[in-house]
């Protein structure tokens, strides 16, 4: 099951925690939603040939890209 953006928290800050340490954790989930979302263009941006190497159709690339799954 993925996570969302929306569903991911970051970390509570602790005892100790440096600034840098709370805006890095804050701000992982959204790199991580940075580089699905760059995923899913690039899976939409592949020509047929390419799409037959991964082994997948047109139409399940699309579904993939716009689902937001690809797992």
């Amino acid at each position: 099951m993925s996570a969302t953006v929306l569903e991911t928290r970051a970390a509570p800050c602790q005892q100790g925690a440096t600034p840098r340490t709370w805006l890095a954790a804050t701000l992982a989930p959204v790199a991580a939603w940075r580089r699905r979302a760059r995923a899913r263009r690039q899976l939409l941006a592949a020509d047929p040939r390419m799409l037959a190497d991964l082994g997948i159709s047109r139409a399940q690339a699309m579904f993939t890209a716009l689902e937001g799954r690809l797992d």
